[in-house]
């Protein structure tokens, strides 16, 4: 028997391990391989030579996949995601990923035991269809990190189907209702609060992290830069904390409605009163919207006062959130530029501010005025054939020494 070639590798049967076990050289280094029978080594090989071509280090993606996730979380998220999506995604991981999928080698992940093991199993446990959309998309972000680290030739979860979920419904404010909020809101503590995320279309925990020195009254601007959000400490306790924004788009120069001026000058001139009441009580956070003695406003307590207000002025019952929506849903509908309402929510594109929005606008209205736009162009383009038509034939007449009105009634002849 002759030599074997490089890459080839060789096969012998393990009585002990009761187990076959191959050997081959890649890249310089002895690889060794295992299976139940020949084939399965040599499927074995031709794995680990596919790693080489892929330009992988040899034995990359052994690790389970439960020590990859970890490994990722604090390496990646908890580095780059502020402290409340960590927290969102370690819960994701650990409470419904690791349990199902973190036995399995990183390499030997397989889109069939994501798809059975973790899609398909979650939702016969009952769990909503977003909610396993969304552990889905938290194992396929770590598995684009591990194929960035070389660690796996590809993002096998990438190859899953995700669940299907209905759209959220989302209710919005019409522009009667807005009015009569905004006015309900007058002599309401936290109106200002409320009325600026509806003329400002900032989120909650954004409009709680504004500081006066983030608010410019003359110019009749808000620079948004912080939020405001509960975190969780390493024992447990929670705090009210300063993070930044969402994402990089939301660091923005929003503008203030002229007739939201003034209620923001009296909110700052309350907020000076309720200082001179608490005294040595008073929390110098220089946070726009407090609580009476300074210190930042939690959330439950804003929505309830939310809901209760809603209740009293006898308006429909929305989400705090669906102001937001209010503000974009109101532009859009007023025929504001996309990519201008897209820059005042901050949103990384105009194509998300059109998925989100664009099935919340009157669809009649917008196919009558896409008509109607079509109907003008398609006029301009017969004008302008006609003109030409119209050109041509006195040219001809003029060639034949025919009467204009003579010629264009023979055509009219022929025609019929």
């Amino acid at each position: 028997m002759g030599r074997r070639a490089n890459q080839e590798g060789t096969i012998e049967w393990r009585p002990k391990e009761n187990r076959w076990r191959g050997r081959i050289m890649l890249g310089g280094k002895r690889v060794y391989c295992y299976g139940a029978s020949r084939k399965a080594v040599l499927t074995e090989f031709e794995k680990a030579r596919q790693v080489r071509e892929f330009g992988l280090p040899i034995g990359a993606g052994s690790e389970p996949l439960e020590r990859f996730l970890q490994r990722w979380l604090e390496d990646c998220v908890k580095t780059r995601c502020r402290p409340r999506t960590y927290a969102l995604y370690k819960q994701q991981v650990e409470t419904h990923i690791i349990p199902t999928l973190g036995d399995i080698p990183l390499k030997k992940l397989t889109p069939q035991a994501i798809q059975q093991r973790l899609i398909a199993a979650k939702l016969a446990a009952g769990l909503h269809a977003r909610t396993v959309r969304h552990i889905r998309a938290v194992l396929r972000s770590a598995l684009s990190q591990a194929e960035k680290w070389l660690l796996v030739p590809r993002n096998v979860a990438k190859l899953t189907e995700p669940p299907r979920s209905k759209r959220r419904e989302v209710q919005i404010l019409t522009p009667e209702h807005a009015n009569q909020f905004v006015g309900a809101c007058g002599d309401h503590r936290l109106g200002a609060l409320y009325v600026a995320m509806l003329a400002l279309g900032v989120r909650l925990g954004e409009a709680l992290g504004l500081k006066w020195e983030d608010v410019d009254l003359g110019k009749h601007t808000v620079f948004v830069q912080r939020a405001l959000q509960r975190v969780q400490n390493a024992d447990g306790s929670t705090a009210l904390q300063l993070v930044e924004p969402k994402s990089d788009t939301s660091y923005r120069v929003v503008s203030i409605p002229a007739s939201v001026v003034p209620l923001l000058v009296r909110h700052r001139a309350a907020q000076n009163r309720e200082r001179l009441l608490a005294g040595e009580r008073w929390r110098n956070t220089g946070l726009a919207f407090t609580s009476t003695i300074g210190t930042p406003l939690d959330e439950r307590n804003v929505r309830r006062e939310f809901y209760a207000l809603l209740k009293a002025s006898k308006l429909p019952r929305v989400r705090l959130h669906d102001l937001r929506h209010s503000c974009a849903t109101i532009l859009l509908a007023a025929g504001e530029h996309p990519k201008v309402v897209q820059e005042l929510l901050g949103h990384s594109s105009v194509q998300l501010t059109l998925d989100t929005y664009s099935h919340l606008l009157p669809d009649l209205q917008l196919k009558e005025r896409a008509a109607a736009r079509l109907d003008d162009v398609l006029r301009q383009v017969e004008k302008t054939e006609v003109k030409t038509e119209v050109k041509s034939e006195e040219k001809v007449v003029s060639q034949e020494g025919i009467e204009p009105s003579t010629r264009r009634l023979r055509v009219c002849c022929s025609a019929n």
